[in-house]
């Protein structure tokens, strides 16, 4: 299975596709690697993926 994450972050940070992306929610650690990003005005959109083998 492969899970899918959406990471919003302000419009001025800058990340490219391929990037690993480590992340903390609720205690929980994600390795991700981020596909496409989408800039809108207000934010940074980037659909990721989970790293399977960290």
């Amino acid at each position: 299975m492969i899970n899918i994450f959406q990471v919003f972050t302000r419009p001025e940070i800058e990340i490219k596709q391929g990037d690993r992306l480590i992340v903390t929610k609720q205690g929980l650690t994600y390795v991700l690697t981020a596909g496409k990003a989408i800039r809108y005005g207000s934010h940074l959109e980037v659909t990721c993926q989970e790293v399977a083998d960290v």
